[in-house]
């Protein structure tokens, strides 16, 4: 079901080197990097945004108690905790804590910080989509040992936690500032640990860091700063690439094969480019309490009405896995295999059999065909060709998608309050490794980014089983089982699949190594430029 524009791909491919640089011997100190974000975070508080850009603007500023190594970009290491212990049979876990580090304001960071950020993402009243969303279905409280070490009780055994504490936005935040301003939403706020200092934000322009001085780390970071322009046009950042304005693309969404060789012709052996998965799902979101969509023969309908591998052929060029709701690729065996994918209605060939299906159910219930309210985000991501291709392929079963466009932030306050009846395309970039994450992320009612208010008490038992099962053989099967329900039995959220994508960084950038999701590896630490 993978399907690559081969002859582009070898072409580029063979002109490339492997994008995993190793580490050079002599770090070179000084220069300012440049990236980009893909649209205006207008928010910047971690915690409770659940956009790209607001993560991504406020990368560098924050540290975690762990997060995937930057010399690496794979292994899960010690970051604000320099060692961790697990006891009491897996549910506790002990973390001892970097000394001397301050806050970007001079003040002393201690096991209190940890405590009142993790005792905000747990509170269940504060809405937070991402870290919230990791660490409450696991952790049960954190307390204070002494100034420099702090406690996790789990609510059962896992290893998982690491995953979810390595999270990029599962960030320590000042208490001092949270009881200042009692939220992180503005650029005053900004004060973290991290190896940079929060300068500068201009809507609609930039946002900048500049080194921090007092990093706890000796030596770190080697750059002096870091720009970030705001380009929600994708065309204009391809532009700003090709004529040496940014010196990595590592944001959503990806460069297409044919962007890539466009890149690779305006500059040449200056970069290197490499295809790799993007790590988010990408999916068309009914609202399951609301319009049209609450009826489960309509989402039906909607299901078989999609094609994806002609959605992935025109808005992807082919690259990527159409269907599935876990990559093979990137979850190994805890991904339903393609073959099994491939035979499912709405999966299946020929797709005439799907549509003439979706016909009957619409029809069963509007005879004249129905109407939808459908969002798209004028930014972010390639929403709106997204949206019109699905729209397109919902009226060959009579349901009329009446398309409304939304600016990026006014989009995720529309998701937020449910004010929709469809949204026409959305990517959701995974916040760690855990296949389980997946569910828990999209799919559980608990979740704060299930937008499309599913409530299914099936998916949310498999998802608590998953997170507590120790055994791998039985997590298979749990996991085997809820996507083959949701891909057939109950259609609530409508998937597209996983994209791959090209991305690049400026052969003159050093030591940097892709993450594994869009989130990580951004703070830049361990970079520098010759």
């Amino acid at each position: 079901m993978k399907r690559m524009q081969f002859v582009a791909i070898v072409v580029l491919a063979s002109s490339l080197t492997f994008w995993g640089q190793g580490m050079a011997q002599t770090p070179k100190r000084g220069g300012i990097l440049s990236t980009f974000l893909n649209g205006d975070p207008t928010r910047l508080d971690v915690h409770q945004e659940t956009g790209l850009q607001a993560q991504q603007a406020t990368a560098g500023v924050y540290s975690g108690l762990l997060h995937i190594d930057p010399n690496d970009g794979r292994s899960i290491v010690g970051d604000l905790a320099k060692s961790w212990q697990f006891s009491n049979g897996g549910k506790t876990v002990t973390f001892a804590l970097h000394e001397n580090v301050k806050w970007h304001d001079g003040r002393p960071f201690s096991s209190e910080d940890v405590k009142a950020s993790f005792d905000r993402l747990l509170d269940p009243k504060f809405r937070s989509p991402r870290c919230g969303g990791l660490v409450r279905p696991l952790v049960d409280s954190v307390s204070v040992v002494n100034a420099n070490t702090v406690r996790f009780e789990l609510k059962f055994p896992t290893k998982t936690i690491e995953n979810s504490l390595a999270s990029s936005w599962c960030r320590v935040v000042a208490k001092h500032i949270l009881e200042r301003d009692g939220d992180l939403q503005r650029p005053e706020s900004q004060i973290g640990t991290g190896p940079f200092k929060f300068e500068r934000y201009t809507r609609d322009s930039i946002v900048e860091w500049v080194r921090n001085p007092d990093y706890f780390r000796s030596g770190l970071p080697h750059l002096d700063g870091v720009k970030l322009f705001i380009i929600p046009d994708k065309n204009r950042a391809l532009s700003a690439a090709k004529a040496g304005q940014l010196h990595l693309w590592t944001t959503s969404p990806a460069l297409t094969t044919s962007q890539a060789m466009e890149l690779k012709n305006a500059r040449g052996d200056q970069v290197t480019i490499y295809d790799t998965p993007t790590n988010a799902i990408w999916g068309v979101i009914p609202h399951n309490e609301k319009g049209p969509f609450t009826d489960p023969d309509l989402r039906m309908a909607a299901h078989l009405a999609m094609d994806r591998k002609e959605l992935f052929e025109k808005n992807q060029e082919g690259i990527g896995t159409p269907c599935a709701i876990l990559d093979p690729g990137l979850y190994g065996d805890f991904a339903l295999p393609l073959s099994e994918v491939e035979k499912l209605p709405g999966c299946r060939s020929p797709k005439s059999l799907d549509i003439q299906e979706g016909k009957r159910l619409v029809a069963k219930n509007y005879p004249g065909g129905v109407d939808v309210d459908m969002i798209a985000r004028t930014t972010g991501g390639d929403f709106v060709n997204q949206t019109q291709l699905v729209a397109a392929q919902l009226a060959k079963v009579g349901i009329r998608a009446n398309i409304r466009l939304m600016e990026g932030a006014a989009g995720l306050a529309a998701y937020r309050s449910g004010e929709f009846e469809a949204i026409g395309s959305q990517a959701t970039g995974m916040i760690s490794s855990d296949p389980v994450g997946v569910f828990s992320l999209a799919f559980y009612s608990k979740s704060a980014r299930n937008w499309g208010r599913l409530s299914d008490v099936k998916v949310d038992a498999w998802i608590d089983e998953a997170q507590r099962e120790q055994d791998r053989g039985r997590k298979i099967e749990i996991l085997h089982k809820m996507q083959r329900y949701l891909l057939s039995e109950a259609p609530a959220s409508l998937v597209v699949g996983w994209a791959n994508g090209w991305y690049f960084y400026d052969n003159r950038l050093n030591n940097y190594h892709h993450p594994p999701t869009s989130y990580d590896n951004n703070t830049y630490m361990s970079v520098w430029l010759e």
